[in-house]
């Protein structure tokens, strides 16, 4: 046993359709193409690992993924629903991006927590604004996500009390109590000193382990191995290579080869 694991069958990967897909992707910022043309479709219970060099584009194709960017051209599906492009008015637009939103889950690099709400009303605010929970109802939700990812005792600490890890856990359990069908990770490890990696990658894993749909973009090869039914190498705004662990030991991409020899 390597401590490795994967959730979704290879006979389940090929008689489901996808959870979400994402078709022929475009993203340009100016002059400068930052996705061209990507497709990427991500089943039910898999564990998607995005990795590659910095500038390659794999924070703007994971954002594209709950329209957060905004492609150029290309569709975007989930659950069949076909979210972008769509010819709504500006108020049914903004109504469909938060259902949108509401059922994928994103934790970002930098935790974005509210400086001025402690824990467990940083956890509450979604729920009351987009799920219309009663506050009682909001904070007995809170309080479980809080203490899923083991901050039972810190609920009342503001951002500022809580260590770097903590305060991404905080982030994991606000993005888990919207009872997300697939949760997105922007590199949640980069903002934190090696010491409070583990804490965060522990209960990622944990996730994984429970059948959570997963896609990560991140330079911990290690989790990639562990964690990842597929692994998705992008450079240059385009995925260069895809597959399944293998790719880690022997990529068939010159450039995959490159990049795994630099950090490994």
């Amino acid at each position: 046993m390597d401590g490795s694991f994967t959730s979704v069958s290879a006979d389940t990967q090929a008689g489901a359709g996808p959870l979400l897909e994402l078709k022929e992707a475009h993203k340009s910022f100016g002059h400068v193409d930052v996705i061209k043309g990507v497709s990427l479709t991500v089943r039910k219970g898999e564990h998607v690992v995005i990795f590659g060099p910095s500038g390659g584009g794999k924070s703007t194709l994971l954002r594209m993924m709950n329209l957060l960017e905004t492609p150029d051209s290309g569709t975007l599906t989930f659950e069949g629903k076909q979210y972008f492009p769509r010819m709504d008015s500006v108020l049914n637009r903004h109504r469909v991006l938060q259902q949108l939103r509401s059922q994928i889950g994103m934790v970002f690099q930098r935790f974005n927590l509210y400086p001025h709400l402690d824990a467990l009303h940083n956890v509450t605010l979604s729920l009351t604004d987009v799920k219309r929970m009663s506050r009682k109802a909001a904070r007995l939700k809170a309080e479980a996500s809080l203490a899923e990812v083991g901050l039972k005792d810190r609920m009342d600490h503001y951002p500022s009390q809580l260590s770097g890890g903590q305060q991404q856990r905080v982030a994991i359990a606000r993005a888990l109590a919207m009872d997300p069908k697939v949760m997105l990770f922007d590199e949640p490890t980069s903002a934190l000193d090696p010491e409070l990696i583990g804490e965060v990658l522990g209960v990622m894993e944990r996730l994984a382990r429970e059948g959570m749909t997963m896609v990560v973009v991140t330079h911990e090869m290690g989790f990639a191995r562990r964690v990842g039914d597929r692994l998705v190498f992008v450079s240059e705004g385009v995925i260069a290579e895809s597959g399944g662990k293998e790719i880690l030991s022997t990529p068939g991409e010159d450039r995959t080869k490159a990049f795994l020899e630099a950090v490994l």
